[in-house]
């Protein structure tokens, strides 16, 4: 294989990853709540002091 073909293989390989990275991270406030936990375990009422914008919305479970 050429060294530019190899090149672009990297390249696409290092895309791929960064594409599957912002997929998982995507969402509107999953950054936000991730950072809020990264200083230290929180409840669901703490997040939505320390997260500006996000409401209580009430969720339906399902069983």
């Amino acid at each position: 294989m050429s060294k530019d073909k190899e090149k672009i293989k990297a390249c696409k390989h290092k895309i791929r990853a960064i594409s599957n990275t912002m997929y998982v991270l995507g969402g509107k406030w999953k950054m936000h709540i991730l950072v809020a936990l990264y200083f230290g375990s929180k409840r669901y009422t703490d997040l939505l002091e320390d997260v500006e914008g996000i409401s209580g919305k009430k969720w339906k479970r399902i069983y």
